[in-house]
């Protein structure tokens, strides 16, 4: 078992070493073990689930391009054009969520993945 960095230090302080032998602390990094590549929980989508998506993802697309001008069209309007039309904004969050319940479970998972990473995250998607 290799020692942790801190108990490395820590015998380097009591032998009074004043500098840090980076050969040294570089080997010891060297027999670290590798990282260890995720499982992934079931199989890639089918043909028919990534054609689906594909639809999902461009109506999802198309509600938001629609949401932008209407939201500014009734702020504009003191929210008349809502009380006019009977179409309020939570009409298309409702849209929205629809069509987030109509995505296959394995884009499910890969988005909920994304959504739980804290920080910076590069992510590279093999679809």
């Amino acid at each position: 078992m290799l020692p942790s960095t801190k108990d490395y230090f820590k015998n380097a302080q009591n032998k009074n070493e004043s500098r840090i032998d980076f050969d040294a602390l570089t080997k010891k990094v060297s027999q670290l073990p590798k990282s260890v590549e995720r499982v992934p929980e079931t199989t890639d989508r089918t043909w028919g689930e990534a054609a689906a998506d594909t639809g999902i993802g461009l109506l999802e697309g198309a509600v938001d391009v629609a949401r932008l001008p209407y939201t500014a069209g009734d702020i504009v309007s003191g929210g008349a054009l809502e009380r006019s039309t009977g179409f309020g904004k939570d009409n298309f969050e409702r849209t929205i969520n629809i069509l987030e319940d109509l995505k296959s479970d394995p884009l499910k998972r890969k988005e909920a993945d994304i959504s739980a990473t804290e920080g910076f995250y590069l992510l590279w998607v093999n679809m």
